[in-house]
């Protein structure tokens, strides 16, 4: 009886972490999400003025003006007056 009743129990344990699983890794996909502001462009405004300015200082403007590109789908690196760039912030 108590065998029958173990393996039942780890058989439920086992379920459990098989549902639970990947709700934990959605969950902890959400949490690492990227926060961002949007800026407009102003006449005279380049990608590294805008990432100097937006750059909390923890890491390389040219690195900051990669994600800029890569999140805003740039083919190159001219902006225009007017045009409003998403900027990843931490």
């Amino acid at each position: 009886m108590k065998r029958k009743l173990m393996s039942k129990i780890i058989i439920l344990i086992i379920l459990s972490i098989m549902f639970a699983l990947p709700f934990a890794i959605h969950v902890k996909g959400i949490s690492n999400k990227k926060e961002s502001i949007k800026v407009v462009v102003y006449p005279g405004d380049t990608l590294w003025s805008i990432a100097a300015e937006k750059n909390s200082g923890y890491r390389d403007v040219r690195q900051l003006i990669y994600e800029i590109r890569k999140i805003n789908n740039l083919k190159s690196p001219v902006i225009y007056p007017g045009q409003e760039l998403e900027i990843p912030i931490k």
